[in-house]
Formats: C-alpha cells, sequence, structure tokens
C-alpha cells in the first residue's frame, strides 16, 4: 500500500483492515514528517461488512492482500455481502486484484492448499 502511495502521489491509497493493529507500522511510517512522508496514504479500521459509507464507488483499483477470516471465507466461497461490500467500493470499470497466501497456516477449513506438487 505504502509503495502505492509513495509512486503516485495524486492518488489516495486506502488501507482497511479490521484488525487496526495491523496497520499502525505502515500508518506511523504514512506519517512522517518531510520528504519521506505520504500524506496521501489513509488507514481504515473496518470489517468488510462493515465498511464506511464514504467508500462507496471510490476506487479505481482495488487489491486485496492476504484476506484471512471473514473477507478469506466470502471471496472464496463466495458470500453475497462480502462480494458486495468490496464491489461496493468501486467505481464502474474499476479493477480488482487479490492476492491469496497458499500457506496452510494463513487457509480455511476444506479450502485446499498450494505445495510443490501444485
Amino acid at each position: 500500500m505504502l509503495a502505492a502511495a509513495a509512486a503516485d502521489s495524486k492518488c489516495l491509497v486506502v488501507g482497511v483492515d479490521a484488525n487496526a493493529a495491523g496497520m499502525v507500522e505502515a500508518s506511523r511510517r504514512a506519517a512522517r514528517p518531510g520528504a519521506r512522508g505520504l500524506p496521501n496514504a489513509v488507514f481504515v479500521a473496518a470489517a468488510v461488512e462493515r465498511l464506511p459509507v464514504e467508500l462507496t464507488a471510490v476506487a479505481d483499483d482495488v487489491t486485496v492482500n492476504f484476506p484471512w477470516g471473514s473477507l478469506l471465507r466470502g471471496l472464496l466461497a463466495p458470500e453475497p455481502t462480502v462480494l458486495g461490500a468490496v464491489a461496493g467500493t468501486m467505481k464502474p470499470g474499476a479493477q480488482l486484484r487479490v492476492v491469496f497466501s497458499v500457506t496452510d497456516h494463513d487457509g480455511i477449513a476444506g479450502v485446499p492448499t498450494v505445495d510443490d506438487a501444485a
């Protein structure tokens, strides 16, 4: 997320995570004063099922990195509530990218992981 904000200072980059603690270090780095700060990076602590209305139809691009919990289940199942919430953040024609983890640790029951043989 910070790389995207650094790459284009005219682009607003919004990080969303249900676990605010997961964004602490990134938000600290973005808030650094001077040339190393990223004023175009903002952080929102919210679950996908309860995204702020301010995020409705604002995104040109959405990237979901290593989802877990209800977001992971909702993307893989797929669940209309989760897919609707993600889609609801997107402008018409926006692009969605999802990066999944393929390790046992990050998986959910009933969803196979990718191993060397796969």
